[in-house]
């Protein structure tokens, strides 16, 4: 075992269950469409990228308007398929001047509503920075790296940093 791997130990607790309900509310207001929840998610001054741009939404996003705005777009565009985003294998560390690193996988289902078939939309792994902003966690930095089939998967490797 690799004792200098990062682990979630290295965050406080209240900050792990904390920080875990806010990546988990991410997806489900996303899925939801509850956008109201989805700016709770955000720091005033958020940066959302996404590399490689596939188009989904206009990237780089700087703060927390112009991210939500984005993604409202982006699901009212896509009203004939829904898609539930599933993130997992959540791993944080402290970061400097009290923010928390993290790096989370993602897995995106597309249902799509004419034959109720599924397909797996998109893989890829969240790379995001946390701080403590109006005494909650919020995300103040997403970076979104899709998996390319043609390039292989993207390998997490044991660097959390974004």
């Amino acid at each position: 075992m690799n004792d200098d791997a990062p682990s979630a130990a290295a965050v406080s607790a209240d900050a792990f269950v904390a920080i875990s309900a806010l990546v988990a509310d991410y997806g489900l207001a996303i899925d939801a469409g509850d956008f109201e929840r989805f700016r709770r998610i955000w720091a005033r001054d958020a940066h959302f990228d996404a590399e490689p741009d596939l188009g989904v939404v206009e990237v780089p996003l700087v703060g927390r308007d112009a991210i939500v705005a984005a993604f409202e777009t982006m699901r009212a565009r896509s009203r004939d398929r829904r898609t539930r985003h599933y993130t997992m294998n959540l791993r944080l560390t402290p970061g400097e001047r009290g923010t928390v690193h993290g790096l989370s996988a993602l897995l995106a289902v597309a249902m799509l509503k004419s034959d109720g078939s599924q397909i797996v939309h998109r893989t890829g792994w969240y790379r995001d920075v946390f701080v403590r902003e109006d005494g909650a966690w919020r995300l103040q930095r997403r970076l979104l790296q899709y998996d390319v089939a043609d390039r292989g998967p993207r390998s997490a490797a044991s660097e959390v940093r974004p």
